[in-house]
């Protein structure tokens, strides 16, 4: 484990330094893209520009990417290229299913590797700006109304995350200079039929939030293994009136107004970070296994996966990111346990972060098999799916990880009442 504290006197300091930037990573070519293995076909075109995201506290900074998933070798370059600038990075895949190929050997074929080569340099080229931007900034947090747009796609009355943490950073003046919304639902309102390059709703939130604040907004996918806006993964035919891009506006409308809507909460401006390595199990591979498309797709012969876990305190919130693809049991687990265990005001649990190797299911979901727990692995290049309690496993390690961030409670007296913990919700 290792544990990096801001070295300026960051305890007693008012406010942090943080710098935002963004860069423009739309290929400008037809490209193969990722999310549908029923997809074969190249993009046609572009909806909405995707991007690279880049926001720097103190020391510390999150990347979010739009795209489907981005390798953990990539990702680690990038967090040792930035070390000049920052000492903990998190890169974050905002998972579009519209996006281009993002994952050599996963998540479908026909990456360019030259495209990739210009996100992962507009990666750290994006924490280079913003940490030369940085400038004096007040981090607030709270938690936006519930949207009410996560579904289970497991089981009808199956448990959601219906958290919307929302991190604000205002300069002294008052104006607004980054926000981070997070919530726990799959980037996936467009079908396997769209062939136009889209961030999907996260898009539309994004610019949503800016049209209202004048802040440069990051968005970041919580644990959405089992969640989203509610059609099946039967194989019925795309319901035509859900599966627009009129209905990604709708959405990504919504959840914006949602976390607009947040009690802005303060707190001593603490900044601290942690990382540690687990690992997680595969089940064994079957012999001469073949995914369903006929073409063996097996990237690693080992049997354990290095799954790296990041927790981040930022003045009243602590940001944990995960791995792959995480059922909403995590995030809801580890939010409440946190919000137990430490004076933080807010949790914000990330998916898909440094590395996207597949689903985590929580232990439950096993003997029920299915697509994330049965069949995944195969779109996913991988030997196997990760064994029963890697979930559990990536939680625990989660908690622990966060709980000694450095506090806030002993500067602030008794300090503001925590804001009611998100409920956790069933649809029926």
């Amino acid at each position: 484990m290792t544990i990096h504290s801001e070295q300026a006197s960051t305890r007693e300091a008012q406010t942090v330094r943080a710098g935002v930037a963004t860069l423009d990573i739309t290929p400008n070519r037809p490209v193969a893209m990722s999310g549908f293995i029923n997809r074969t076909e190249p993009s046609s075109g572009v909806h909405d520009q995707l991007s690279v995201r880049a926001l720097v506290v103190d020391r510390t900074a999150l990347v979010t990417v739009d795209v489907a998933g981005l390798r953990e070798e990539l990702c680690t370059r990038v967090r040792t290229a930035v070390q000049p600038w920052v000492d903990d990075a998190v890169v974050h895949a905002t998972h579009t299913h519209s996006g281009p190929a993002s994952m050599p050997g996963r998540l479908g074929s026909g990456a360019d590797e030259a495209w990739l080569a210009h996100v992962e340099s507009s990666c750290v080229e994006a924490v280079r700006r913003a940490a030369n931007s940085r400038e004096p900034a007040i981090v607030t947090a709270g938690y936006g109304e519930d949207p009410d747009i996560a579904r289970n796609r497991r089981h009808p009355d199956g448990l959601v995350d219906s958290a919307l943490p929302v991190i604000r950073l205002d300069r002294p003046d008052g104006t607004a200079l980054a926000l981070l919304v997070s919530y726990a639902c799959h980037p996936v309102v467009l079908s396997a039929q769209n062939t136009l390059l889209s961030a999907d709703y996260p898009g539309a939130t994004r610019r949503h939030l800016e049209e209202s604040t004048g802040a440069t907004a990051l968005f970041a996918t919580s644990c959405a293994g089992d969640i989203n806006t509610g059609h099946t993964l039967d194989g019925r035919p795309d319901d035509p009136h859900r599966r627009t891009f009129a209905r990604c506006e709708d959405i990504g409308r919504q959840i914006a107004e949602a976390a607009l809507q947040s009690p802005w909460i303060a707190a001593p401006q603490v900044v601290d970070a942690a990382r540690e390595s687990v690992q997680v199990s595969l089940e064994q591979p079957v012999t001469d296994e073949c995914a369903p498309d006929g073409i063996r797709h097996v990237d690693i012969p080992q049997s354990d996966w290095e799954a790296h876990v990041t927790a981040f305190r930022w003045g009243p919130a602590i940001i944990v990111a995960l791995p792959g693809e995480p059922f909403a049991q995590a995030s809801l687990e580890i939010r409440a346990r946190l919000l137990s265990l430490t004076d933080a005001q807010v949790v914000a649990v990330l998916g898909y972060s440094d590395g996207c190797p597949g689903y985590f299911p929580a232990s439950s979901e096993y003997a029920l098999g299915g697509y994330e727990v049965d069949q995944a692995h195969h779109y996913y290049g991988m030997p196997g799916p990760f064994a029963r309690g890697s979930l559990e496993r990536l939680t625990h390690t989660a908690v622990e990880l966060a709980r000694p961030l450095r506090t806030a409670s002993s500067q602030q007296g008794n300090g503001p009442r925590k804001p009611a913990q998100p409920s956790i919700t069933a649809h029926p």
